[in-house]
């Protein structure tokens, strides 16, 4: 009986431990399956064959309906119909079920963009009953998705986008306040004239006068008798000639110290070219050019009792664009600037400054030679002022190849809030030393610095990574792929990457802007 007993236990123990088996071997099977048949369905994607991606998505939909890769699936099977065309309805619809079911995806907000952008093409198509859907996202927590919805139902003379519009006409990103202002001046057939002359008074694509008028009170602010001029009145003279007068009269009118370099801060992080060491070269050179163009472009007063700016048209020139390639003297009063890499050539006036866009002209034969080069359009340049500062100093070292650098995932347990980045590239991208053995050896830095919306450093990281491979076969084969992982609390971040090769100057510097939603 006792021998009966211990052989049942050891047959149910032994089905035990089969189903077990068959279980996990299920599930990992499952898994693979999945994972498989997605990325199928993404080379399909790649290939462009949209009608053939779209059908492998939804059948991938139907039979996995618990992967992991379902919110991915569903993202590319309503991108797959949009890019039909005849298919916008149907693709609304992926995009819509995507956002409702899976909220926290990585993939949601990118949905919500196209959302609106197919929401706004069927409108157009005389179907009003979408108009509503692009109006919902203008109370998203997303300021991107905001902004997008504001824009498109500006482009549908739909008055709702104003009051959103005249909050990123404050914004501090230069672009966006320019879209936002341009938006709202679509609607001067509509909107009382006087409205739209007030916002465009204080902002650079306003009307000429209006441009000018403000120029000409902010020049004579900065104008000084005599040539004892410091460091702090030239770099503010500097400012001039790159920043809109809306926003250099705002900085002017900021009575608390701090709170001027609080903005200067702000404004050279987004100028700085290495946003992951805490030296700043755009900065550095601005500074640089500002003093040369005093040096060398000094404005001869000839009487002292007069204002007068601290340079002429050259040391603007030189300013915004730098050292000229080549110089040429044409009389007295002109001289030819010539930047090849630029495709560009100056006709700049000596002891003259730039007013009206009278010191700075483009070259009759630059206009032809280089006809296609966006800076000599005249609503680029010659009809407004154009403010920028052209400085590129990595132009020269080679770029990482097929470098991908991508927001993976999103998660969430509780109150924290994980957020993975991944970033990648093939191991040939690196310069590559032999040794004694024969063995094969590359080495590459990768620094990564996180910023808050205040473009204050929270977070950084730095780490060396040396590695050997056996021949140039697995050289060629590898894929260097890492992950960095943040846990963050809701709000704007900007996550900046530098990946430097040590045998080589191949160089990449890569910035990602993202948003964090509450629940």
């Amino acid at each position: 009986m006792l021998k009966l007993q211990k052989k049942n236990l050891q047959i149910f123990y032994s089905a035990m431990i089969i189903s077990a088996t068959v279980i996990i071997t299920s599930a990992f099977g499952q898994i693979n399956r999945d994972s498989f048949q997605f990325q199928q369905c993404k080379k399909l994607i790649h290939k462009r064959v949209w009608q053939k991606a779209a059908s492998c998505c939804s059948t991938f939909t139907v039979n996995y309906p618990n992967s992991i890769y379902l919110d991915d699936a569903l993202f590319w099977q309503g991108f797959a119909l949009e890019q039909q065309g005849n298919r916008t309805k149907d693709a609304l619809k992926i995009f819509t079920t995507l956002n409702n079911k899976y909220p926290d995806s990585p993939w949601s907000d990118d949905a919500s963009v196209h959302q609106i952008l197919l929401a706004k093409k069927l409108t157009i198509k005389k179907d009003k009953n979408y108009i509503n859907l692009i109006y919902n996202f203008l109370s998203d927590t997303n300021t991107t998705i905001q902004f997008q919805a504001a824009l498109a139902l500006s482009q549908l003379k739909d008055k709702r986008a104003i009051p959103v519009l005249e909050q990123f006409v404050k914004s501090d990103n230069i672009q966006t306040s320019k879209l936002a202002l341009e938006a709202i001046q679509s609607f001067s057939s509509e909107i009382e004239k006087s409205k739209i002359s007030k916002m465009s008074s204080s902002d650079t694509s306003g009307s000429a006068p209006l441009r000018k008028k403000n120029m000409t009170i902010i020049r004579e602010k900065l104008s000084r008798k005599g040539k004892n001029w410091t460091d702090d009145e030239l770099y503010l003279n500097g400012m001039f000639h790159i920043v809109p007068p809306s926003e250099l009269a705002f900085y002017l009118s900021m009575k608390n110290k701090w709170d001027r370099q609080e903005w200067l801060r702000r404004f050279w992080v987004r100028l700085d070219p290495t946003p992951t060491t805490k030296k700043n070269e755009a900065r550095e050179e601005f500074r640089r050019r500002v003093l040369y163009a005093y040096d060398h472009f000094g404005m001869a007063q000839k009487n002292s009792s007069s204002y007068y700016p601290p340079w002429d048209s050259r040391g603007e020139l030189y300013i915004k664009f730098g050292e000229p390639d080549k110089k040429a003297n044409l009389n007295k009063k002109w001289e030819e600037w010539t930047y090849y890499h630029y495709k560009i050539i100056f006709k700049v006036s000596a002891g003259k400054i730039n007013t009206d866009s009278q010191g700075i002209r483009f070259n009759v034969i630059s206009r032809y030679i280089y006809r296609h080069n966006l800076l000599l359009k005249k609503k680029y340049f010659l009809k407004k002022h154009h403010f920028f500062f052209i400085y590129k100093p990595f132009e020269n070292i080679k770029k990482f190849d097929r470098f991908n650098f991508y927001l993976k995932n999103t998660r969430r347990s509780g109150s924290k809030i994980s957020v993975v980045f991944n970033f990648s590239f093939p191991a040939w991208n690196l310069k590559y030393k032999k040794n004694k053995k024969g063995e094969i050896k590359t080495a590459y830095l990768y620094r990564w610095v996180l910023f808050n919306s205040d473009k204050k450093v929270i977070l950084s990281d730095e780490k060396m990574s040396d590695l050997t491979f056996d021949s140039m076969k697995e050289l060629r084969e590898i894929k260097i792929d890492k992950n960095i992982t943040l846990n963050l609390k809701p709000g704007s971040y900007t996550l900046a990457l530098r990946i430097e090769d040590i045998n080589s100057k191949r160089l990449g510097i890569f910035t990602k802007d993202f948003y964090i939603k509450e629940k």
